[in-house]
């Protein structure tokens, strides 16, 4: 499989964290090439972000927000973990990145949609040397999952809501309802997607959650082992 970055993506509940959890115990752990694996918490891209009111989200940024400031860090961050897995002959499978945990959070910030461009940019260019592998979990039926997701975690999913409230876009637009949140995230996978488009190395994208476990397992198995 050799040096290479493996980004699995998508909105909450398509099954991200399920997927690199299964992937630990799949195949591609044993193949020779030493494998990393991070959910969306502990990947090295993290820090931990906040916007001074306790509400906490992956990266520390200082007031007023600098949407350049953030990009030189994803990117300083970004440069070093390329270094790592070059030097160590290491596949390094991930949640969360470029997507969901940047562009979101970007916008949370007031960024703009140009801001979000220019780091996608940026990004894409930093992980050349790691033949790059998107997977783009798909869910169509986005809200009604999200519902049986907020049943399931209750509070914890309350909280989460809560916190976007208290964004600085939460807070200039008057966010107060959760589906004014969830449309939120709708629109910001929307436009993650259509970055997507223009993803210039190996994409894969399917619904996880209609294959099941084992079906997504194998099929990331075949699109990996075959490049060993």
């Amino acid at each position: 499989m050799n040096s290479r970055l493996v980004f699995i993506e998508g909105l909450s509940g398509a099954g991200k964290t399920t997927t690199v959890e299964a992937l630990k115990h799949s195949k591609i752990a044993q193949i020779g090439t030493k494998v990393e694996f991070y959910n969306e918490h502990d990947n090295p891209l993290n820090s931990s972000w906040t916007w001074g009111d306790g509400a906490i989200e992956n990266e520390v940024i200082e007031a007023p927000y600098d949407s350049q400031r953030f990009i030189r860090r994803i990117l300083k961050k970004t440069s070093a973990l390329v270094d790592t897995v070059r030097s160590g002959d290491l596949c390094v499978v991930m949640e969360g990145y470029p997507f969901h945990l940047t562009i979101g959070n970007m916008l949370k910030m007031l960024g703009t949609r140009d801001d979000c461009r220019d780091y996608y940019r940026r990004f894409v260019d930093a992980i050349r040397p790691c033949c790059p592998y998107l997977i783009f979990l798909e869910q169509p039926d986005w809200l009604d999952r999200i519902a049986k997701l907020a049943e399931e975690r209750g509070v914890r999913f309350k909280e989460h809501l809560s916190a976007f409230k208290r964004t600085p876009y939460g807070r200039k637009f008057g966010v107060r309802d959760d589906s004014e949140v969830l449309n939120f995230h709708m629109e910001c996978h929307r436009f993650a997607r259509s970055l997507a488009n223009d993803w210039p190395y190996e994409l894969d994208s399917f619904n996880a959650l209609a294959l099941g476990k084992l079906g997504t397992v194998r099929r990331i198995e075949q699109r990996l082992i075959s490049h060993n």
